[in-house]
């Protein structure tokens, strides 16, 4: 992809930028290179043991050594209530509860859904009138008003749902398949 050859251009532009080996590690992540993913990730800790996103990116690919685990609760005791805490509490909950020791995982992963919760900033009244908006406007006029139109194969598939529906879910689902595309 042209993503992967631009970050890859960097990184060999930039090697002792660990923002390099951290974005290019997300995208071999999310290619499915997940040993190359978790070395990138690490390259980018060792020119940057502080880079809290890269601890958060690696908790996802790998169990943490107890070093790995004092180094982020250093971390931590000097992270304050930013982005980088939030990755931090984050990657230990997933550390600790690699372990079993689900007490900790339990009150890192409240600390950090806290510190998310007091950012956001969600009108549940704003997306109700959103929604009631839609309704109102596809009725049985709509569907009349457009009648004939759009194509005509069997073949094409539209999924709408309403967000957290599941709706990106069946469309992943269905585009695994090798004669779909999504």
């Amino acid at each position: 992809s042209k993503a992967a050859a631009l970050a890859e251009r960097a990184r060999a532009l930039a090697p002792h930028e660990p923002a390099a080996a951290l974005r290019l590690g997300q995208i071999r992540r999310d290619q499915g290179r997940l040993t190359e993913a978790a070395a990138l990730f690490r390259a980018a800790l060792t020119l940057d043991p502080a880079l809290a996103e890269a601890w958060l990116y690696l908790s996802e690919l790998e169990r943490f050594e107890p070093a790995d685990i004092d180094r982020m609760e250093a971390l931590l005791s000097r992270a304050g209530d930013g982005a980088a805490a939030v990755s931090l509490l984050f990657a230990l909950g997933k550390a600790y509860d690699d372990q079993s020791d689900y007490d900790r995982a339990f009150a890192r992963l409240e600390r950090g859904n806290r510190l998310v919760a007091a950012r956001l900033r969600y009108d549940p009244a704003k997306d109700e009138a959103w929604a009631d908006r839609i309704i109102a406007g596809v009725d049985a006029k709509l569907f009349k008003d457009r009648g004939g139109q759009g194509e005509a194969s069997r073949l094409p598939v539209l999924i709408v749902g309403m967000p957290r529906s599941g709706s990106t879910l069946a469309e992943q689902i269905l585009a695994s398949h090798p004669a779909v595309h999504g």
